[in-house]
């Protein structure tokens, strides 16, 4: 009798470590797929970026603004749809060091549209909207990250109606990036979250999509 309680005891222990494993292994394969997708996607927005990188080099020679704006539009909008994605994969479940390391590559391919959008407001003045989210990547306190996540959905909702006449670009700023450290510094910007319109309004509050709406051009 006291046999067959231990050979329950060690079969149910099996059966238990067995799906333990199983399910560790089907954990780590989503979580794999996951990064290969989100990767793809990546590759694809490099491709884009490295393309408007190039005709943004065109900006000295170059007279036509509208296929320049309409060039950082377009990977602005690309961009931002792929990274959706991984934000909805890092908020579905723990954020892994690959898809960390993902995120700042995204941010740092958001840094260069944000030095090459620079140049342009510099060329082509007042002909198009651009409006940078600078945030703190994965916040330690509930707070900021419900103050993001309000943010995010203001900034969506004024883009979903101004549409092509607005470039979004959210970038994370504590990912280590000199680059957007540069830019941070020259923008003097003194805490996050924070939204820069066209270069020149600096906002640390929370607003709503109409309030920022005043500071948006029309288009031309």
């Amino acid at each position: 009798m006291l046999g067959n309680k231990k050979n329950a005891f060690w079969e149910a222990f099996l059966i238990a470590a067995v799906v333990f494993i199983l399910g560790l292994l089907l954990g780590l394969f989503i979580e794999q797929n996951r990064v290969q997708q989100v990767n793809d996607y990546f590759s694809q927005a490099e491709v884009s970026l490295l393309d408007s990188v190039a005709l943004s080099n065109s900006i000295d020679i170059s007279n036509s603004c509208q296929s320049l704006i309409s060039s950082s539009t377009q990977f602005a909008d690309n961009i931002y749809l792929k990274a959706q994605l991984l934000e909805q994969y890092e908020a579905s479940g723990k954020i892994s060091d690959s898809l960390i390391i993902i995120h700042a590559k995204y941010d740092l391919l958001r840094t260069i549209l944000w030095q090459n959008l620079i140049k342009l407001e510099s060329k082509c003045p007042g002909q198009f909207n651009s409006v940078v989210y600078l945030y703190n990547y994965n916040p330690p306190s509930i707070q900021e990250k419900a103050t993001e996540q309000v943010w995010s959905k203001i900034l969506g909702e004024l883009k979903q109606k101004e549409g092509n006449n607005m470039i979004l670009i959210p970038i994370a700023a504590n990912n280590n990036l000199s680059s957007l450290d540069y830019l941070v510094e020259e923008f003097n910007i003194s805490k996050f979250p924070a939204v820069i319109i066209n270069g020149k309004t600096t906002i640390y509050n929370l607003t709503s999509t109409n309030d920022l709406e005043t500071y948006i051009s029309p288009p031309k």
